[in-house]
């Protein structure tokens, strides 16, 4: 990988494909976090589920491209994030039909969205940039040696920024301290769980996209 190569359209298919996975997860992520879902013991945002698909993405983009192509996946994801913020408090203003009978419904979980928007875009800064630089670092540490490696190491730190931020400033005051502090374990543990099961996924998703980008 060469920070400086420049690429084909075809051989930038897989990183396109990441970023439509990435950014796609991400958007959807946020409102979906309003629902607490139960996964045997642990209690996570629902969110969380759809944020699990970005995992991979990250990882692939960053070992083939290199890290200018993964901050730039996630300053895109960052962008697209506060749009979908303004669109929300903008529709969320304007007066609803006298007929439509699902406001209160509507307003149950959008009107709930803009704070998750606020705590998913700080956790996603500190989460995801931290997650794209610690790879990267692992990586040079290591000789591009042990992918496994960095895949789950660089989740581990990141993730930790992420489950803190996101969950206190979405969720405090709105549940007991005690409740909010197993939930932040609960989303850090989950996010390990994934980090472990998505390895093999990334040594698939690299192998697939190395023989895009090695075509001359």
């Amino acid at each position: 990988m060469n920070e400086n190569q420049s690429f084909t359209l075809r051989q930038l298919t897989p990183f396109l494909l990441c970023l439509a996975a990435y950014l796609g997860s991400y958007v959807i992520a946020l409102p979906l976090a309003a629902k607490l879902i139960a996964l045997g013991p642990l209690v996570v945002p629902g969110g969380y589920i759809a944020a699990s698909v970005t995992y991979p993405c990250t990882d692939i983009v960053d070992e083939i491209y290199g890290r200018r192509f993964a901050n730039s996946m996630v300053t895109m994801t960052l962008i697209a994030m506060c749009i979908v913020l303004v669109l929300i408090a903008v529709d969320g203003a304007l007066p609803a039909a006298s007929n439509w009978d699902l406001k209160a419904s509507y307003d149950d979980i959008f009107g709930f969205a803009p704070r998750l928007m606020v705590a998913g875009i700080v956790a996603f800064i500190l989460g995801q940039y931290a997650d794209v630089y610690l790879f990267d670092l692992i990586r040079r540490a290591s000789s591009g040696r042990f992918l496994w490696l960095r895949n789950n190491g660089s989740t581990a730190v990141s993730k930790l920024f992420d489950c803190v931020s996101f969950n206190f400033i979405g969720f405090y005051g709105l549940i007991p301290h005690v409740e909010l502090c197993e939930m932040m374990l609960y989303t850090y543990i989950f996010y390990l769980l994934i980090a472990f099961l998505d390895t093999p996924l990334v040594y698939l998703g690299v192998s697939w996209a190395r023989r895009y980008v090695s075509e001359v």
